[in-house]
């Protein structure tokens, strides 16, 4: 069976309960409640119990979603407005990128607005754009994705955040307001698994499904590894599929611009796809400069164990004399961002699973390296295992 495990912030529930699984929508009834050592339990168990429930129907739930009454659901938001106190070294301004998390949900989130900081020492209001340590201030923040949330007079249980900044925690506060109180409409939203089975599509690909993240400066061969790693794990028998950043530029990601924030949706729109595909067998192929640490921190999260990491690390100057996608040429302009400017906002990776240089090696021996790295990371099994380590 599939239980759903948490605690009951507040209120009460009981089997046969309609209820809305936030921030998603999707709507099912209680079955039944799970407790220990006596289960099922018949009796409505009320706020405080860590509890366990099954569902009348087959979803998927996520780690910080919210379960709630229909009708009394928490709301579906990507902006609310806080009061915060902020104990980072560096003050907190406008346009700053933060990570926020409301009870285990997490998402990244940019502060669109700072309306006032307080004082405590002195007890004084500031009309000011930043939040200097150990000061108070309301805050509006944009929220990269849909979290479940209310305001702290309404729950207070469901009403507090912690912001984090770089890995540690800057701050923490209540939530004011969501969206100008609107509840969100539910949605009967049923996810859809696939019909096959991953070890299914395993054994016939002899791989695990996976994604394989290239990053690096414009220019310094991304896409051309890429092209070359999807075309040799199909000659092996594999089902490997390319997502390349300018091509999902041009269709699905062709709303956004190259702000940070729009640069983070776009990089998070790239993972959610490749991950769909690892899901389901395939080894997703992504070629994208995606030159923030943080965006591509966020990447892993969503893929989880099938993210390999791999930095195309050729030097500035090499890659200044080649078109984006790696091929000797002068590099673009019009409409994108400088080289240069992308050069000094670029963030090289630290934890990264190989490193490449490919000013200094053929397409072919690259490859090699990384179908071994995929070996040895257990990705690529059986015969495509046997092919790698006689390379």
């Amino acid at each position: 069976r599939r239980i759903v495990a948490g605690r009951i912030e507040s209120g009460s529930l009981k089997a046969g309960d309609e209820i809305v699984i936030m921030p998603t929508g999707k709507i099912a009834r209680i079955k039944t409640v799970e407790s220990w050592p006596v289960t099922p339990v018949n009796a409505p168990q009320g706020a405080g119990r860590s509890v366990g429930i099954t569902l009348d129907r087959e979803l998927f739930l996520e780690r910080g979603d919210i379960i709630g009454h229909s009708g009394q659901s928490p709301r579906d938001t990507r902006r609310i407005r806080a009061r915060i106190f902020w104990l980072h070294d560096k003050p907190l301004t406008k346009g700053e990128q933060i990570l926020i998390r409301l009870g285990t949900k997490e998402s990244r989130a940019t502060v669109v607005a700072i309306e006032k900081a307080v004082d405590p020492g002195a007890l004084s209001n500031e009309e000011n754009t930043a939040i200097a340590r150990n000061h108070v201030g309301e805050i509006d923040i944009s929220l990269a994705q849909p979290v479940a949330t209310d305001p702290y007079t309404d729950n207070p249980r469901t009403g507090r955040l912690v912001i984090e900044v770089n890995g540690r925690i800057a701050g923490g506060g209540l939530v004011l307001s969501v969206d100008a109180g609107r509840p969100a409409v539910p949605v009967d939203i049923v996810p859809v698994e696939s019909a096959l089975r991953p070890d299914e599509r395993s054994a016939r690909y002899h791989h695990n499904g996976a994604v394989i993240w290239l990053t690096g400066l414009p220019g310094s061969g991304k896409s051309t590894l890429a092209r070359a790693l999807e075309r040799r794990l199909f000659g092996n028998g594999g089902s490997p599929i390319l997502l390349d950043g300018d091509t999902l530029r041009a269709g699905l990601n062709g709303d956004l611009g190259f702000s940070p924030q729009d640069r983070a949706e776009n990089i998070r729109r790239l993972a959610e796809v490749a991950t769909h595909l690892a899901r389901n067998g395939h080894i997703a192929i992504v070629a994208a400069v995606s030159p923030s640490t943080a965006d591509r921190a966020a990447a892993r999260r969503i893929a989880d164990s099938a993210f390999r990491e791999i930095y195309v690390a050729t030097p500035a100057e090499v890659c200044e004399t080649r078109d984006p996608k790696g091929h000797y040429a002068k590099a673009r302009s019009g409409g994108l961002p400088s080289f240069t400017g992308i050069t000094n906002d670029y963030q090289p990776p630290t934890g990264n699973e190989l490193t490449i240089d490919t000013s200094n090696r053929s397409v072919s021996d690259a490859t090699d390296e990384i179908e071994r790295m995929l070996a040895t990371t257990g990705i690529l099994f059986d015969e495509l295992t046997d092919l790698a380590a006689n390379i």
